[in-house]
Formats: C-alpha cells, sequence, structure tokens
C-alpha cells in the first residue's frame, strides 16, 4: 500500500453528463488526465464496490517520473447519485485542485472527504443510538468475571479462522454482534473492541438472508480498516447525540494456556457467556447458513421450552362432559372471572346463565 498518496471522496447528487464532467477537468489548469467511468447503478450495494475500488486504488504507487501524479474516477450509484473520487501524489495540492473546480464550474462536487472521513461516515451514518445490552435486573451489581472456554472449542475456533483467512477476534466480534441484534431485536447494531491504541466502535448490519462467512468476511475487512483509522476522530460522524456514548457494551477476550478467555462485566454474565457459547458453535459448525438460522438457545433452555414449558398434560375425570365439569367450577367460583376481553369480563355465573338461556 502506497503511503505518499492521498484519496478525496465527492457526493454528487445530480445527473452528470460524462464528457462534460471529464472536459471540466482537462480544462482545469491543463490537467492531462483521463476520468475513469464505471455504472454501479445495477449493483445491490454499491458501497461495497466503492471500498473495493478505493482499496486496490491505494495499492497503486505513482511513477513520478510520469506528471500529473493524478487519477480521477466517477461512479454511477444511481440517477442523481454519483462518487467521485479524486486520488493523487502527496506532492500535489489537491485540496487546492478541488476548491478551484468548485469555483471555475458550474458544477458542484458537494461535500469532499478523505478516505479516512468517509470510512467513518459510512460505517457510522443512520446510528441514532447505542445498541442496548439487556439486563434483567437493572440494579443488579455488575462484577467482573472472566470466563474460560474449553479447550475444544478454543481449539475450533482457530482452526476455523486459520482455514477462512479471518481471526478470532472476528469470530468473538461476530458472536457479540449476533448476540446484540436478538436481545435487542435491531439488525444494525454497534459495539465497543479494543483496537491497537484505542477502544473503537463496531458497526454491523445484520442481513438475516445472508450466508455466515459471507458476513464474517465483510466483518474482518471493515476490522482491517477500522485499526487503519481508529486514530481519526469518529465520534461527529453518528447520528448519536454527543452527551452520549457510541456504545453499550464492549468485547474483549484473551488468548492463554490454549484457551481463549472472556471478559465480562454485565449483569446475567453467565446467561450471556452461555448464549455466545451457542452461537461461535453454530457458526463454525455450518458457516454456510444464513444468519437467521444461527442458534442462540442453549440445551438447557431448549429442554425447558420444547420439554418442561410444554409439559401440559393434566388429569381429567373421564366420567363426565366438559359442560357437566363446567357446572361444577360454577359451584365452587360462581363470582370469579371466567372470560375477560378489553374492558369486558364475565363471571361463571353469568357464562353459565347465558350458556343456558341459548340453549333453552
Amino acid at each position: 500500500m502506497s503511503t505518499n498518496l492521498q484519496q478525496f471522496i465527492c457526493n454528487l447528487n445530480e445527473n452528470i453528463n460524462i464528457e462534460v464532467f471529464e472536459q471540466a477537468w482537462q480544462n482545469l489548469d491543463k490537467i492531462n488526465c483521463p476520468l475513469h467511468f464505471e455504472d454501479w447503478s445495477d449493483i445491490y450495494n454499491p458501497e461495497i464496490q466503492l471500498v473495493a475500488y478505493l482499496d486496490s486504488d491505494k495499492k497503486q504507487a505513482f511513477d513520478l517520473t510520469k506528471p500529473p501524479f493524478i487519477r480521477l474516477a466517477l461512479f454511477k450509484f444511481s440517477d442523481n447519485n454519483y462518487r467521485f473520487i479524486w486520488t493523487s501524489h502527496n506532492i500535489v495540492d489537491a485540496k487546492s485542485y478541488l476548491t478551484l473546480f468548485n469555483e471555475t464550474t458550474k458544477l458542484e462536487l458537494g461535500n469532499i472527504y478523505t478516505y479516512s472521513e468517509y470510512f467513518w461516515r459510512k460505517s457510522l451514518s443512520g446510528v441514532e443510538a447505542p445498541t442496548p445490552l439487556i439486563r434483567s435486573v437493572e440494579d443488579e451489581v455488575c462484577i467482573k468475571k472472566t470466563f474460560d472456554f474449553s479447550e475444544t472449542l478454543s481449539e475450533g475456533l482457530k482452526f476455523f479462522a486459520e482455514q477462512n483467512g479471518l481471526t478470532l477476534n472476528t469470530l468473538l466480534q461476530a458472536a457479540w454482534a449476533i448476540l446484540l441484534s436478538r436481545y435487542s431485536g435491531e439488525d444494525k447494531v454497534i459495539f465497543g473492541a479494543t483496537g491497537i491504541n484505542n477502544i473503537v466502535p463496531v458497526c454491523t448490519q445484520l442481513d438475516a438472508d445472508m450466508d455466515v462467512l459471507t458476513w464474517l468476511n465483510n466483518l474482518h475487512h471493515n476490522w482491517l480498516d477500522i485499526q487503519e483509522y481508529e486514530d481519526i476522530p469518529f465520534q461527529q460522524w453518528s447520528d448519536i447525540p454527543a452527551d452520549l456514548p457510541l456504545f453499550d457494551s464492549v468485547v474483549a477476550f484473551e488468548e492463554m494456556d490454549n484457551r481463549l478467555h472472556l471478559m465480562l462485566d454485565y449483569p446475567n454474565a453467565e446467561t450471556i457467556f452461555g448464549h455466545l457459547q451457542t452461537i461461535l458453535i453454530s457458526i463454525i459448525a455450518n458457516p454456510t447458513q444464513n444468519l437467521s438460522k444461527i442458534s442462540l438457545l442453549t440445551k438447557a433452555e431448549k429442554d425447558q421450552l420444547l420439554i418442561e414449558w410444554n409439559n401440559t398434560a393434566a388429569d381429567y375425570p373421564l366420567d363426565k362432559c366438559v359442560h357437566q365439569l363446567f357446572e361444577e367450577q360454577v359451584e365452587k367460583t360462581p363470582d370469579a372471572i371466567a372470560v375477560k376481553f378489553e374492558d369486558q369480563q364475565l363471571t361463571y355465573r353469568k357464562l353459565n346463565e347465558r350458556g343456558n338461556v341459548r340453549n333453552s
């Protein structure tokens, strides 16, 4: 990756005549630089395509024997929605050129962002509140506790990560994101993670129909960008009020003695850890399944739901009909509420009287 270049991204919210746009750049201080144009209006998510282009573009160094040390690209997302990319060597005064273009032409470049600004803006836009980690008891005291994954699961996670070009960090972040999504009911979640120097926000969209492995790869590449730009101020690019934190929870783990150790200081930590383990096992067991299919409940919770709570069998007299059993109940509790709907209710006596009238 070249460290001697700069990228600027501009949003263009108007219908662009490509030839006129390119000619305007050629006329600007005699820049002899062709415009690369692609129409991405048929692509499902052109933002992902743009990130891939920007990453590839950053790796292409300039030959300082061949001016003008500038690359121009324009991508159509839809009608009246374009992205213009300026890439140049650091010796070029890029902002002066961009400002001059706005001042000397009738074309407006709109907001101009550096790549790092664009990354945080894209990542955090639309986030209006930190994703809550639902807590069953508000006043419960939080005690920081370390939970140990089994050696078998730890080795399984490491093997899965290596086989798929991922990291343990990605898998733990993925499990935490799924946990937050299931707890909060939101399909876009934000949480904190430990970067190289700081605690940074991780924001991810959980598309129920996306397969697990594709989503894991997106999460992994997003984390690489986060690490690169973690020292750039990011709070301003979210829609969360300045007096609120960006995230309500932080995922933190360490690897020691061939086992993973997770630090939690939340109420109901045992339940949270059990759900995380279940999610991780589901991920590595079937990475081609859709996100919506990932299991959250532990075996004990499934048994409780399917067996214990479903054990509704009861003994009833076999020598009596239902209406006879109902009349016996009327005699036992005539003034007790038998049925209720909205603001109306009937006692057993009144319900029995109505039944007798209809049957007479």
